[in-house]
């Protein structure tokens, strides 16, 4: 019972941890997404463990928790310490009203929206496929693909769902307008992206963007409750719906056309999924068992291969010839339970355990630390130097688009990957309609103002002269 009780305390202290890590940086944050996520995660692996020991009286599990809890602890504090020393009073990115008012949002939203679209057409085309259902029969195939040209094309998709929720944001968007662009939404993610929780990575995108640029919209759900209910009903049930289908896309490949489409066989899939993330068998377990395996002598520590890749993870191979493998690619048998082993598997160390398979504690805390210090760094350059439209997209994207999620997939890894495309493609954007507003000033009717032709100001001359 000792050893019970000595879990019960440190895994309070985690939750604790966590949970005032999210009150402190919010979810407008990269840290604070992320921390939610890894509070989700370890709520459900606490879940999971505790109904073990009820069920059975068994404490293996709780046993295997009491180390990986205490360095979780500590790099959580080191993770802080580093957000603290560059960024000790967090402030939102401020969007003005009159922005959600005009057409400014769906300018740039329908930009980069489209522009992902293209990205993720490039994508496919150099994975060899040359048509959607090409991709869509061989999903079974793509993971294990290394692509030349780098994944951030691949996140084409994550960057036309962003797009479209920025477009969703305005004040003027009716609710016809919006239920076809979630339906759009749901299209895109559906048939463009390979993961199986790309629907559940899609309503993650919508309620932070909408949380950041017009929050009002949010309120609504809080005063009919009935309604809420009813969409989230909806919402799990396409999550799990998705992840069924696209689960057997990857297994066997022959898209729908091999799939089962039968009721019962995508809700057992489904469910699946869901228990593979979030549960006692999860991702936290899996995180357990790194530091435990690692920790014994069972398997060596990577000795700078993680901090290595972080480093060089966004450069592609088309440039880096030299640059090596993921990692966590084929390591199922540091993480899971029955040790596997598979060249299509990208494995999830999280946040803590990325930084631990280094050099263990030392690197915990030396990587945390500085990890914290950069994205205090990114969130102040975003607040001070771009305090216009252009900096809350800027940042929304770096926090979004392979952003914070990465606290509960590859941790420290993908960091400096997702501040590279975001300044990409934000600055694509940027050059893009900076081009669209000169085209229309050059086209404007001789004798109107220039002002009136700017991207935002569709008033006619006749309502200028009315004000």
């Amino acid at each position: 019972m000792l050893e019970f009780s000595i879990y019960l305390a440190l895994t309070a202290l985690n939750l604790s941890a966590l949970c005032l890590l999210v009150r402190w940086r919010r979810l407008h944050s990269y840290e604070g997404v992320g921390t939610a996520l890894l509070l989700l995660v370890v709520l459900a692996d606490t879940i999971g463990t505790l109904w073990a020991v009820l069920s059975d009286t068994d404490l293996t599990r709780v046993h295997g928790r009491l180390y990986p809890t205490t360095i979780h602890l500590l790099g959580l504090t080191a993770l802080a310490v580093g957000l603290f020393v560059v960024d000790p009073r967090p402030r939102r990115q401020e969007v003005s009203h009159a922005l959600v008012d005009t057409n400014r949002l769906k300018d740039i939203g329908l930009a980069m929206a489209g522009l992902g679209i293209l990205m993720k057409a490039i994508a496919i085309y150099a994975f060899g496929y040359r048509d959607l259902f090409g991709y869509i029969n061989n999903l079974d195939q793509v993971r294990s693909r290394q692509s030349q040209i780098g994944g951030f094309f691949d996140e084409g998709s994550s960057i036309a769902v962003f797009g479209l929720c920025v477009f969703l944001a305005r004040r003027t968007c009716g609710p016809l307008l919006h239920a076809i662009t979630l339906a759009g939404i749901a299209l895109v993610s559906f048939l463009l992206s390979y993961s199986r929780a790309d629907l559940a990575g899609s309503l993650v995108i919508y309620l932070v963007v909408t949380l950041a640029l017009n929050p009002h919209r949010l309120a609504i759900l809080k005063r009919k409750p009935g309604i809420s209910l009813a969409l989230l009903a909806l919402a799990t049930a396409a999550i799990l719906w998705n992840a069924g289908i696209k689960s057997q896309f990857r297994a066997k490949g022959g898209g729908f056309e091999a799939a089962d489409m039968s009721l019962s066989t995508i809700a057992t899939l489904g469910e699946e999924r869901l228990v593979q993330r979030f549960s006692g068998g999860g991702l936290y377990n899996g995180y357990c068992n790194l530091v435990n395996r690692m920790s014994d002598g069972s398997f060596a520590y990577y000795g700078g291969r993680v901090g290595s890749y972080a480093l060089t993870s966004w450069i592609p191979y088309l440039i880096y010839k030299e640059k090596p493998q993921h990692p966590f690619r084929d390591a199922g048998f540091l993480m899971y339970d029955i040790q596997q082993s598979s060249l299509s598997d990208v494995s999830a160390p999280t946040l803590v355990g990325s930084a631990y398979a280094d050099y263990g504690i030392l690197s915990t805390l030396v990587y945390l630390a500085t990890y914290g210090m950069l994205l205090g760094l990114v969130k102040v350059v975003s607040l001070r130097k771009f305090r216009g439209p252009w900096g809350a997209i800027w940042y929304l994207h770096f926090v979004i688009v392979d952003g914070g999620s990465n606290f509960i997939h590859g941790g420290i890894l993908n960091c400096l990957g997702s501040l590279a495309l975001a300044s990409g493609v934000t600055g694509i954007a940027y050059v893009l309609l900076v081009g669209i507003i000169q085209a229309r000033k050059n086209r404007r009717p001789a004798g109107i103002p220039a002002t009136w032709a700017v991207m935002g100001q569709r008033t006619s001359p006749r309502s200028q002269v009315a004000r």
